[in-house]
């Protein structure tokens, strides 16, 4: 992870709640780079580091396709 990356992992939320979680805090906090993973059936069962590793590579990736 950079400086500026935040990882927030969200788990119990509806799909309304996320999208105003994710949009509150992207308004709260612009100058970091948030990554946000929400919990599955498959990666609840991921210890919390490999969660954070796959997460951060899909990451990454998303960026490289914005061009950012």
């Amino acid at each position: 992870m950079t400086v500026s990356e935040r990882f927030v992992l969200l788990h119990g939320f509806t799909e309304e709640e996320l999208q105003v979680l994710i949009k509150t805090c992207k308004a709260l906090f612009p100058d970091k780079d948030l990554v946000f993973a929400v919990t599955t059936e498959t990666n609840i069962q991921w210890k919390v580091s490999e969660l954070i590793e796959e997460v951060l590579k899909e990451h990454e990736y998303m960026k490289q396709q914005k061009g950012v």
